[in-house]
């Protein structure tokens, strides 16, 4: 970590770490995407979508973290495409978008009535400086002066291009409404506040805790551009364990969803059209696409 920063700040001036980060960006987005284009081949649809939830996403984080923001930006976006295409082709089977409404809910966390497939474009800032978070500590017991010089350069926003990214993504938390710790209750290993999002099990870690009001007005967000039976549903399918059954690894019998079924139950928490057969219901009701007089 401080061997990446501190090559960050002696060649940040050429531009040759700028062109060197971007082609190994490049080369790591074309290798993530290879796993991408494959999960959808995988039979069981439970199994493929639990590659992309547990695997596929979360391979970005890696990148967001160690690298400032600014340069993150164009292969958070990219990055986030490939999951979008990789989720049309699990629930439609086809690579053709599905809509925007569907890609947002997704990237709900499941409390919030989500799918969990975090965004890296918005989680770029609060992954960075929740890296800076995680390694003060552990710089401060190998090399206290280093690290508090670190803190000392990150308190007084000193122009340094790594202390200016670090001070980039304390402003971008604070504008979600993020209370953004003081650096030196970091440096003196302060934990991150747990948030029980679900009852007996809390969230551990900056990172975790920093996105949650990113969260809360993704949410928001996306409940304007709803309509109020959509609105109904997503707060219907949000709360404490409301995304269990999307992350449940189907290790027995009892855990286990067919592919039909569990394509139903994706498209249903997307707002998706439903590949139902019968036109009507056995009480005279037509069936709609959405499946909300089936539901009912």
């Amino acid at each position: 970590w401080v061997g990446t920063h501190v090559g960050y700040n002696m060649e940040i001036c050429s531009g040759k770490v700028h062109a060197y980060i971007q082609t190994s960006l490049q080369n790591t987005l074309a290798q993530q995407t290879a796993l991408l284009d494959r999960i959808p081949g995988v039979q069981d649809l439970q199994t493929a979508w639990l590659l992309l939830l547990f695997c596929g996403n979360a391979r970005s984080t890696y990148q967001l973290r160690i690298l400032p923001p600014h340069l993150t930006e164009g292969y958070a976006q990219s990055h986030d495409e490939a999951i979008a295409r990789c989720l049309a082709l699990l629930t439609t089977g086809s690579p053709d978008p599905i809509p925007d409404t569907s890609i947002a809910t997704a990237q709900l966390p499941g409390r919030l009535g989500g799918l969990g497939l975090r965004s890296a474009a918005q989680q770029r800032f609060a992954a960075h400086w929740a890296s800076w978070c995680d390694s003060l500590p552990a710089i401060h017991q190998r090399a206290p002066l280093v690290a508090t010089r670190l803190t000392q350069l990150l308190t007084q926003a000193v122009p340094i291009p790594t202390i200016q990214a670090a001070t980039q993504a304390v402003t971008a938390l604070r504008a979600t409404g993020y209370n953004v710790p003081p650096w030196d209750n970091v440096l003196a290993g302060d934990p991150a506040p747990a948030h029980a999002d679900e009852p007996g099990e809390p969230l551990r870690g900056w990172q975790r805790v920093a996105t949650i009001p990113t969260d809360e007005r993704a949410q928001e967000m996306l409940f304007q551009n709803l309509t109020p039976a959509s609105q109904a549903l997503l707060l219907s399918q949000g709360g404490p364990f409301a995304g269990r059954a999307f992350t449940t690894l189907p290790t027995s019998i009892d855990l286990r969803m067919s592919s039909p079924q569990f394509r139903i139950a994706l498209l249903r928490r997307l707002r998706m059209p439903l590949p139902l057969a019968p036109h009507r219901c056995t009480c005279g009701g037509v069936i709609d696409a959405l499946g909300d007089h089936r539901a009912a």
